[in-house]
């Protein structure tokens, strides 16, 4: 996806230079990108569902922009006064990192769940894929068993927007973050992560 918006100025294949985008200010932009991957969610929830498994790259990342955007913006509408891109662009990372330690927490049940295969002509497969996910992600394994994990269950760990429901708090201080939102309000809507090595 980076090499796509970086590269190519592209985003889910829409031109980003050649779209209404440009000249917008970040508010605007933001809810842009919301309002298109509300319409490719909605085209992928209306075809039947072999269509969404032939494009799963568009419809995660469309699933991810949606509420991402929607979040931030109903966040940002809440203060006083819209802020600056800079203050924007630290909301957004905090996002991204909500989302990259609810992925990383997960990588134990992850490989466990490769392991326990229940086809046998599969399992061997399985293994394979969870030892390379195992030997990748040794030191990030090592990092999370020296920190303390904020107070959820182990289940939860694999919904993004259970982590985002946590309260400041509850949250460890290695992991606190200075900037602080509202959790999600699509409360049925919740992104499982996966991570698949094929």
């Amino acid at each position: 996806m980076w090499k796509e918006v970086e590269v190519y100025r592209t985003w889910l294949h829409i031109d980003l230079e050649k779209r209404p985008c440009r000249g917008k200010t970040s508010k605007g932009i933001l809810k842009w990108l919301g309002d298109e991957a509300e319409k490719i969610m909605k085209k992928f929830m209306s075809k039947r569902k072999s269509s969404i498994d032939q494009s799963p790259y568009k419809f995660i990342l469309a699933s991810s922009m949606y509420p991402t955007s929607k979040t931030l913006l109903m966040h940002f509408n809440e203060q006083k006064n819209w802020l600056n891109d800079e203050e924007l662009y630290e909301g957004i990372s905090t996002i991204i990192a909500d989302v990259l330690l609810a992925c990383f927490t997960n990588l134990p049940r992850v490989i466990r769940m490769k392991c326990h295969h229940n086809a046998i002509e599969k399992r061997g497969d399985s293994i394979r894929i969870a030892a390379q996910l195992l030997s990748k992600s040794r030191r990030i394994l090592n990092i999370l068993k020296a920190r303390p994990l904020p107070n959820i269950d182990q289940d939860s760990m694999a919904y993004i927007d259970k982590w985002r429901a946590l309260r400041k708090s509850q949250i460890p201080d290695d992991y606190a973050s200075s900037w602080e939102t509202q959790p999600s309000s699509a409360s049925g809507n919740e992104s499982i992560v996966n991570i698949n090595l094929q």
